[in-house]
């Protein structure tokens, strides 16, 4: 079906962690086409992942595609045709559901464009499933393709690990546990109902701190104003700025639903999730329930999941979206509130008697 692909773009432009879902399909496709180039596109917000992503042979730039300035993406979207178009790429892996996006894509001359049925202007489609794990959806586009899909997990490059632990003054035989409590901003969206709350974050480190003092705890604080934070005095914790690097040398990692998440695991961290509003079944890491690797805390009330496929992308629907934010239709957040800080401790605790049996 596919002949002589000798160059492949991948566009997936954003975020975090739909960047490290879509990673095994790269890995598929560089499987079916050993010879050929894979090219990632990706907006500037996710830039300084590319040099994690594996089975890549570069990346390119789509400017201001979320710029509040119509002037600026009409620009933007004109360069990227034309760098495009200079490459002459053979095939395209289209991880989006925007006809206007696959549009631009058919602008840019790549004869095979894969993706989801119900997006317009691609040669080639495939069902876009809403029950499957989020990495599994891509890799269903190329076997209904007639492509193979290797069964392999989401995977990121732990690159610089030991340089930035020794940046940190860690021992090698020290453990070192990242907590994030911020995330649920992507360009033009806006996703506090994920968050679990400083507030409980920090009676969480507290009681780590007491039973576990030899372990290190890094509160990483986002890149927005609003996701700068204050440790107490009686919080022993180092504050850094969150980065791919220093995620890539922690041992376990506790946060949200968010990218910074997703990343963690594919770098193989250890990590303890706190969903609320989206389905794990769907968005956990991969294999979540591996005893000492992976656990997810959720409480599935019975408004939970509504954060899904279907409310995620239709921003007209005034019961979910509310000036660019997902909002919790209850009123209540109670999915994330009924989740105690002695409850996540006491599978921390779990995850570390694990890991000393191994």
């Amino acid at each position: 079906m596919f002949k002589d692909v000798k160059k492949i773009l991948i566009f997936k432009l954003c975020c975090y962690g739909d960047a490290v879902f879509i990673t095994p399909s790269i890995k598929s496709l560089k499987i079916n086409f050993p010879n050929a180039k894979i090219i990632y596109a990706h907006a500037k917000w996710i830039e300084s992942m590319m040099e994690y992503i594996p089975f890549i042979d570069g990346h390119i730039l789509f400017e201001n595609v979320y710029s509040k300035s119509v002037l600026k993406k009409i620009a933007g979207a004109v360069k990227f045709i034309v760098n495009v178009r200079k490459e002459k790429f053979d095939l395209v892996l289209f991880g989006h559901r925007s006809n206007l996006l696959a549009f631009i894509i058919r602008l840019c001359g790549i004869p095979s464009r894969l993706g989801f049925q119900g997006t317009k202007f691609l040669t080639h489609r495939g069902k876009f499933l809403k029950t499957l794990p989020e990495y599994q959806r891509y890799l269903s586009i190329l076997t209904e393709n007639n492509l193979t899909a290797v069964n392999s997990k989401p995977e990121l490059v732990p690159l610089y690990s030991e340089k930035a632990r020794e940046i940190l003054g860690l021992r090698t035989d020290e453990r070192l546990l990242g907590i994030y409590s911020e995330g649920g901003h992507n360009p033009g969206t806006e996703m506090s109902i994920k968050k679990w709350g400083f507030g409980n974050y920090l009676k969480l480190a507290e009681m780590i701190n007491c039973e576990f003092p030899e372990i290190k705890i890094i509160f990483f604080e986002g890149t927005y104003e609003d996701e700068k934070i204050t440790l107490p005095n009686e919080i022993r914790a180092y504050k850094k700025t969150i980065s791919n690097e220093l995620i890539s040398c922690c041992d376990y990692f506790i946060s949200g639903d968010t990218g910074s998440l997703h990343m963690a695991a594919a770098m193989g961290v250890s990590t303890l999730s706190i969903f609320g509003p989206s389905d794990p079944r769907v968005l956990a890491p991969v294999n979540a329930e591996i005893p000492g690797k992976h656990k997810v805390i959720w409480k599935k009330p019975p408004c939970s999941p509504c954060y899904t496929p279907d409310t995620a992308i239709n921003k007209s629907n005034k019961k979910y979206w509310q000036d660019g934010k997902f909002i919790c239709h209850t009123g209540t957040h109670g999915c994330m509130k009924s989740i105690r800080p002695e409850e996540v401790f006491f599978h921390f605790t779990k995850m570390l008697e694990l890991v000393k049996q191994d």
